[in-house]
């Protein structure tokens, strides 16, 4: 069985697979071409519930099937031995197949009912295929063996295991009780109830694995070094922003007034799902500027800790204006958003530069440290003119820095430059 999957992993079978996406991508985007007119008609939306419909279904999601193909297409051919290329590229078919079939249903279903045969067929093949999708199934398996195509240890092969008899529990259901798939009203006999207890143990067994799968992420990332443990803090960074992102958009769909905040906040979450995971992907696997996720989480701690406490002061001090103008002049002002717009401008680099400190003493201490020891040393350098103290001042800070293994100083001693009037004389 290893041998036939090693004689299948080739450059050509990952191009076969890649254009095979690549056509049922094409296909389901001219279908929802087609369909939008009819369906956005049908469902009677407008406004900005529009541009968030055409935005997330039309947009973001199937930007996953090509983002997912492309990744699996150059890890594929230059890495064949890594089964994350393939994960990769068997996630892109997937997701092209279940959007051509919510295509086709949504045509046969709402635009043109009536009109087309087998929109029953198309139904439940959309939801079985959503049930692998859901959490994904061979998006466990990526998280299993990222990033270099090898499980933690061989203890977690019972993790994929599980993923993969959840898998073929809800497949099993699906084929016996396609009613639950299509949408169908379900009856009360004993086999339908059964039928929906399994399918429940299949969502939990798949919802357990994906949530292991994540564990053995973390794990492998507090016992890696070098390399590897840079391509996991890529993955572990995405995810984070993914889940605040998430966060975020709950939140605000939970306030009055807060569904198109709490839309635009979960859009770059899906976003994130949809590009941020292959891109990631693919940047830990090929190491393409691994190091710079250091800086980009710097930076997103420094601005997203300043952005939030730019914000609370923002509203806290228009609030307090507010208040206090209404109890000396009976009104509300316009210059307490004034005030409070120039005292954010003013406080913008103070409090960047603090939080820039704090955040490196607390997460990039050995940074910090050198930082402050070049900055001494050249505080020094201004009063200091005995060379030989200078330069074992220098080695000492080099030392104390950067941690070499060997400290040397080579000087070169250039010849006195004779003045003009010694040459005019000569």
């Amino acid at each position: 069985m290893a041998a036939s999957a090693a004689r299948f992993r080739t450059a050509r079978n990952a191009r076969v697979l890649w254009a095979l996406s690549m056509a049922l991508i094409v296909a389901s985007f001219l279908f929802r071409t087609w369909n939008t007119p009819g369906l956005v008609t049908s469902l009677g939306v407008t406004g900005w519930d529009l541009v968030i419909e055409i935005a997330w279904w039309s947009v973001i999601i199937p930007a996953a099937a090509p983002a997912y193909g492309a990744v699996g297409l150059l890890t594929a051919t230059r890495k064949p031995h890594n089964p994350i290329g393939w994960l990769a590229l068997g996630l892109s078919i997937l997701i092209a197949v279940q959007d051509m079939a919510w295509q086709y249903a949504v045509r046969a279903g709402a635009v043109e009912p009536g009109k087309w045969p087998g929109e029953p067929i198309a139904a439940w093949l959309t939801g079985w295929l959503g049930l692998l999708m859901m959490p994904p199934f061979l998006f466990t398996l990526i998280l299993l063996y990222f990033p270099e195509g090898r499980l933690l240890s061989p203890r977690w092969r019972w993790v994929a295991r599980m993923a993969l008899l959840s898998v073929l529990l809800g497949t099993c259901v699906a084929i016996f009780q396609p009613s639950l798939m299509s949408g169908a009203l379900l009856g009360e006999s004993i086999w339908q109830r059964r039928a929906m207890d399994m399918l429940r143990v299949a969502e939990i067994g798949s919802q357990i694995s994906l949530l292991l799968a994540a564990l053995s992420v973390v794990l492998r990332y507090r016992r890696a070094t070098g390399y590897e443990r840079q391509q996991v803090k890529w993955l572990a960074y995405i995810s984070v922003m993914i889940g605040l992102s998430f966060g975020a958009g709950a939140l605000a769909w939970s306030f009055d007034g807060g569904y198109y905040l709490g839309s635009a906040v979960l859009s770059i979450a899906i976003l994130g799902m949809a590009i941020g995971f292959p891109l990631t992907i693919g940047i830990a696997i090929f190491r393409h500027r691994l190091y710079e996720i250091d800086v980009i989480i710097n930076r997103t701690l420094v601005y997203g800790a300043l952005t939030a406490v730019l914000l609370a002061t923002y509203v806290t001090s228009v609030l307090a204006l507010q208040y206090t103008f209404r109890h000396l002049t009976g009104e509300q002002s316009s210059l307490a958003v004034v005030t409070s717009t120039i005292a954010i401008v003013a406080l913008f680099n103070p409090l960047r530069n603090r939080l820039q400190d704090l955040i490196d003493r607390r997460f990039y201490r050995s940074k910090y440290d050198a930082e402050q020891t070049l900055a001494a040393f050249s505080k020094r350098l201004r009063s200091e003119v005995d060379l030989d103290r200078l330069t074992a001042g220098l080695m000492s800070v080099v030392d104390e820095a950067v941690h070499p293994s060997h400290v040397s100083l080579w000087m070169v001693k250039r010849p006195a430059q004779p003045n003009l009037a010694q040459k005019e004389r000569r």
